[in-house]
């Protein structure tokens, strides 16, 4: 198992003031990640949401592989990451979101593929934690039949209201596209439709240097 996280920064949607800022802000992040102890990590931005351009929305991603959950919650308090979220303030359109999973194995997330796909399922409001399990396994059972190595699935760990998500890479458009239609991930999906919401984000992304 692995602990995932998936973070969205809320950016004020103006690319060059993202990308002058960067210069300062990056160095700081990653001086935090790497004494907090992160393993691995992406990072990059939305494109895609639900088939949907998004790119002038400037939506960040990262994703990261923490050795433990209470790794990540040190983090979150530590001095570095504090004066991160400061300094951070003038680029920002309100505070981050953190979503903390439990995930099946990472090893194959963080090689050289540039496209990231996120599904997250989020089950309404009716859907009992044991309904939970039963979509996870859903999840489960329609990627062991896609035998997709570079796929990962789980379940939140630090929401109100408990998720599942998928998240795969992919080497190129054509890569996706193939794993898109493949036979049972059309079904997986129907599957949990009817008891949950699915959004699908696609970003483009490089290694974070940890």
């Amino acid at each position: 198992m692995a602990i995932i996280e998936l973070a969205y920064p809320q950016l004020k949607k103006d690319a060059e003031l993202i990308r002058a800022a960067e210069p300062e802000m990056i160095p700081l992040i990653l001086k935090a990640l790497q004494e907090a102890g992160a393993v691995n990590g992406l990072r990059g931005f939305i494109h895609s949401e639900d088939g949907r351009d998004v790119t002038t929305d400037v939506r960040e991603v990262l994703l990261l592989e923490w050795p433990s959950a209470s790794k990540f919650r040190d983090f979150l308090t530590s001095p570095l990451y504090l004066e991160f979220a400061e300094r951070i303030k003038s680029v920002s359109d309100g505070p981050p979101i953190f979503k903390l999973h439990e995930t099946s194995d990472s090893s194959k997330l963080f090689g050289s593929d540039t496209i990231l796909e996120v599904l997250e399922i989020r089950p309404n409001e009716r859907v009992t934690e044991e309904d939970v399990q039963g979509i996870l396994h859903t999840v489960q059972s329609g990627f062991e039949k896609l035998n997709s190595p570079k796929a990962v699935y789980g379940s939140s760990l630090n929401l109100d209201k408990k998720e599942v998500v998928v998240i795969g890479v992919f080497a190129n458009d054509a890569e996706l596209d193939a794993a898109q239609v493949a036979s049972s991930r059309p079904e997986m999906l129907a599957h949990v439709g009817g008891s949950a919401m699915v959004t699908r984000l696609i970003a483009h992304v490089g290694r974070v240097p940890l």
